[in-house]
């Protein structure tokens, strides 16, 4: 698509989203989908910052509303071999990982308005709100999905563990070298604003602290803070976050509702996107349990 329509299409999205008659070229460009859905263009920016996962995930878009994605698991390294031989043929190793396409949506409502107002425009406006409001869902699933009807959350993954009373110096380090070092090289800590507190707290025998305040890393390994690790009994996860693969099915799209909010003089837009995601590597991700609070929840 070059420029020119690429234009084009720009403006038949703002006007169909302000209720507005658009380009011949494009007609009702809510009809180019069979649910009449128009997919906006996201700011991927905005949702690398507001769903931490973004930046270190393997992202993989697919078609298919489910299905079984294969993934290779072997980890041969190549051999010293005779000049005249062939290399060594690693042992084919792949896992199976069935997906399903799972349904975040929203609908957000404005002022009639806001809509008609020739200096507002919808398009960017509702990529902005939605970029960030999607952005937080999917950290939020990441950490905390149950398995029921939605994906099942690294917070409830069966992953290895560090079990302690509380949570010290000590500790620390053990998780941080429980997790294989093939894993370790690209971890990354990720904790709450609580628990980060008693983190930068935390000092060694020789009044060293654990936390280097100059780029806000422990052991070398970058802390992220995420106001969804809510679980009180497993503070802080470690682990390398490019085994999570994450299975976009649809991007945030949006349908215009004319007529429901119309009484109040507003204008409904249904949102949604489809995803799914999985661990593909159980190994590179571990968790620290407070024994105590996981025994109460018991």
């Amino acid at each position: 698509m070059n420029n020119i329509y690429l234009s084009k299409y720009a403006s038949a999205v703002e006007n169909a989203l302000k209720l507005k008659p658009t380009d011949d070229v494009y007609g009702d460009i809510e009809k180019l989908r069979p649910d009449g859905y128009i997919e906006l263009p996201i700011d991927t920016s905005i949702l690398d910052k507001h769903n931490l996962f973004r930046k270190y995930m393997n992202l993989v878009e697919t078609d298919t509303a489910d299905g079984v994605l294969t993934i290779n698991t072997s980890a041969s390294l190549p051999v010293v071999v005779d000049e005249d031989n062939k290399a060594f043929v690693e042992d084919e190793s792949t896992a199976e990982l069935r997906y399903k396409a799972y349904k975040l949506g929203l609908i957000v409502k404005a002022k009639g308005s806001t809509v008609n107002d020739l200096k507002i425009n919808m398009t960017d406006y509702l990529r902005k709100t939605l970029s960030k409001r999607y952005g937080k869902a999917e950290e939020k699933l990441i950490l905390n999905g149950t398995g029921v009807k939605e994906p099942l959350g690294l917070l409830n993954y069966d992953l290895g563990c560090v079990s302690v009373p509380e949570i010290t110096y000590d500790s620390v380090i053990d998780l941080f070298f429980s997790l294989d070092k093939d894993y370790r090289d690209e971890a990354i800590f990720i904790t709450n604003d609580e628990t980060a507190l008693k983190l930068r707290k935390l000092k060694d025998d020789s009044v060293n602290y654990l936390w280097n305040n100059a780029d806000s890393t422990i052991l070398g390994k970058k802390v992220i803070i995420s106001n969804y690790m809510a679980n009180p009994s497993k503070p802080l996860l470690f682990g390398n976050f490019t085994y999570l693969t994450f299975l976009l099915r649809e991007r945030i799209a949006v349908k215009v509702l004319k007529e429901l909010y119309l009484e109040n003089g507003d204008i409904g837009y249904a949102s949604k996107e489809r995803l799914d995601f999985k661990l593909t590597e159980v190994n590179a991700c571990k968790v620290l349990i407070l024994e105590s609070l996981e025994n109460n929840q018991n």
